[in-house]
């Protein structure tokens, strides 16, 4: 089929003149330099753009690097503070059930927590904390779980 084509395409070609051929020529190359900077273009608007992000990012970590060197805290940017008791999670949701004292949901010990200030963030992300801490302690040994309610041995 390629042949074919090639073949109608070349005696196309036999009836232009050398002046025709070469305006042919120039108006494919024309065309395809117009491509060429279409996608130049393109790529420099992306690029542009990929800098522009990479420039905010730049001023981010400058500004936490300045907080930092004058004592600031570490944390990062938009970030939720998590546990801000100082004391590991695992013993929070310990004294919470040993509180509680009765078997509690992980909700219940997630609303507690949160309660008592010692966690500041998102409510989804420290319920996922809870359940995995929970789930971790049964094997453990150090909590019992029945009906998925939680007690500490």
């Amino acid at each position: 089929m390629a042949d074919n084509r090639l073949d109608r395409l070349a005696s196309q070609l036999v009836k232009l003149s050398k002046d025709e051929l070469d305006e042919v020529i120039k108006l494919r190359q024309a065309k395809q330099k117009e491509t060429s900077k279409q996608r130049h273009g393109r790529e420099i608007a992306r690029l542009k753009a990929r800098k522009q992000k990479l420039e905010s990012e730049i001023g981010e970590l400058t500004k936490r690097i300045s907080s930092l060197e004058s004592g600031g805290e570490i944390a990062g940017p938009a970030r939720d503070k998590g546990n801000v008791s100082g004391r590991p999670m695992e013993a929070l949701v310990l004294e919470v059930l040993r509180e509680r004292n009765q078997p509690s949901r992980p909700c219940d010990v997630r609303d507690t927590i949160l309660n008592k200030g010692w966690y500041q963030g998102k409510k989804p992300s420290l319920t996922a904390s809870v359940s995995i801490l929970l789930a971790k302690l049964v094997k453990d040994g150090k909590v019992t779980a029945e009906n998925k309610l939680y007690s500490a041995v």
